[in-house]
């Protein structure tokens, strides 16, 4: 089913938009990764930016209620490891754990 047919938007298109959001943040947040790229990933990398930008004004508000969901669960997750004496040392599997809870 396509997103514009349906009533509503699937909450996993909404997950799927702020997975995709949070990768592209990271992947332009790393400078040396970017210097090294050749021009043209350097170019679809800004493409994908743009694109992923415009279609996400569409749907803001459900993006941002994902991700306060997302980083309350976070915090809940690093809190229980404080309380339970367990050092989240490793945090992108904590990261990566709580996307899906």
């Amino acid at each position: 089913m396509r997103v514009t047919e349906s009533e509503r938007v699937p909450n996993l298109y909404i997950k799927a938009l702020v997975i995709l959001e949070d990768f592209l943040a990271q992947a332009l947040a790393n400078k040396d990764a970017k210097k090294k790229m050749s021009s043209s990933n350097a170019k679809a990398l800004n493409s994908m930016k743009q694109k992923l930008e415009k279609n996400n004004k569409q749907y803001e508000d459900l993006i941002r209620r994902v991700q306060i969901k997302r980083r309350c669960r976070l915090n809940r997750l690093l809190r229980l490891c404080v309380l339970c004496h367990i050092l989240p040392r490793p945090v992108l599997p904590l990261l990566y754990l709580v996307q899906f809870l």
